[in-house]
């Protein structure tokens, strides 16, 4: 930029002819600095730890400050050097960079999520403000993408929705890795355009592992609230299908057994679709 900058200058002779547009581009530079010290501070990301200490708002204020200088001068050159930082910062992030510099904005959103929380814990649910909050257990991804694709339905984007592939083996002898078993599951969900987060568990036992993933399973007034398993295909497996509707009955979790099946799923033009609804509620008249 510098060396563009220069050979302009020498091409027309005039150093007066580019000094508006360096000055704006050092502006803007300052400006963007200073805002991101005010975000960054906000965050209280711990990696932030500036030899300086200075006020966000001092930053915010010396921020905002350089862009009113730049339109109230010379609005054109301003507009010129935002637009190519703007290409520049496009180009950028378009490469895969190899540095771990981090994200700004991670910091600005875990912090706007730890507020809610705070301010959630605080708040009694009641039936005008509950939403379904799904976990949905499966074995295989891959073969129950249309249990999760209910699910995700089921939530009309209301709720949070996390699928949990359960993996029956000893954590300690276990070869596979979690991270990357959680990392493949969660691009395949995002390739299936699902908005659903995704949660790998080795366990012992199916039943014992789905009651622990069923408590532990989300954060501060946060948590699962419905629980959605796939109906057993095996005979052999309903008597741990009941132990596991027991379990999730004490820990008071509402409870979906969906039986997908696509065709029913994705009817055709001129069938009649139903509903059937078995109301069991305390309240219930009908």
């Amino acid at each position: 930029m510098t060396t563009a900058i220069a050979v302009v200058a020498v091409f027309l002779g005039d150093l007066n002819a580019v000094a508006p547009y360096v000055s704006m581009f050092f502006l803007t530079t300052y400006g963007v600095v200073n805002i991101v010290a005010a975000l960054e501070t906000l965050s209280g990301d711990p990696s932030w730890r500036p030899k300086i200490h200075i006020p966000w708002a001092v930053n915010l204020i010396g921020g905002i400050a350089c862009l009113g200088v730049i339109f109230f001068f010379n609005p054109i050159a301003g507009m010129v050097a935002i637009l190519t930082e703007l290409i520049i910062w496009i180009i950028l992030s378009c490469r895969k960079s190899t540095e771990r510099w981090g994200d700004a904005r991670r910091g600005i959103y875990e912090t706007l999520i730890r507020w809610a929380l705070i301010k959630l814990s605080s708040r009694p649910m009641s039936a005008r403000n509950w939403r379904p909050h799904v976990l949905v257990f499966v074995s295989d991804p891959v073969k129950h993408l249309d249990l999760i694709r209910f699910g995700n339905w089921f939530s009309q984007g209301r709720g949070v929705v996390t699928v949990c592939e359960l993996v029956v083996g000893d954590i300690f002898k276990e070869q596979q890795d979690l991270i990357e078993m959680r990392k493949n599951m969660q691009d395949l969900l995002n390739r299936e355009g699902l908005v659903v987060f995704a949660e790998t568990n080795i366990v012992n036992d199916v039943v014992e592992g789905i009651s622990s993933v069923a408590q532990a399973n989300g954060m501060a007034g946060l948590q699962s609230n419905t629980i959605l398993l796939g109906w057993p295909k095996e005979r052999a497996m309903l008597v741990q299908f009941l132990s596991t509707m027991r379990n999730l009955e004490k820990l008071r979790k509402s409870l979906v057994i969906g039986r997908v099946q696509p065709r029913y799923l994705f009817p055709r033009e001129g069938i009649q679709r139903s509903v059937h609804i078995w109301w069991g509620g305390d309240a219930a008249e009908w």
